[in-house]
């Protein structure tokens, strides 16, 4: 599926979606940058709040349970974010496929009702 693995960035749902619309290399780029953006938020929140100085050379402990809950904890929102973000476009997209469906259908019908017998 995903060119790191498992995908961190998209769920499973949204990446046969995502597979559809873009070369290798486009979502290669895309997951990079998610990444990315994900590891330089944790960084900021979990950094910032958690270590007071780096002039002594050494996180206390206190500093390396802090930055390992923060850690673990904005991974765990990332990934409650990114599942409900599929199930919502899951749902757009199944929106869509109807509306198609039902404006083909009205196109038929319509196109029907001008054949000559």
């Amino acid at each position: 599926r995903s060119h790191f693995g498992s995908s961190l960035i998209l769920a499973p749902a949204a990446m046969d979606q995502v597979q559809a619309m873009f070369s290798n290399v486009e979502i290669i780029v895309m997951e990079a940058r998610g990444l990315q953006r994900l590891s330089t938020g944790m960084d900021k929140k979990c950094w910032g709040a958690c270590v007071e100085s780096v002039m002594t050379g050494n996180l206390t402990d206190a500093e390396v349970r802090c930055v390992d809950n923060c850690v673990s904890k904005f991974l765990d929102v990332s990934e409650i974010v990114t599942q409900e973000n599929s199930k919502a476009a899951a749902v757009e997209l199944q929106r869509q496929k109807q509306e198609a469906n039902q404006n083909k259908n009205w196109a038929r019908r319509l196109a029907g009702g001008f054949k000559r017998s």
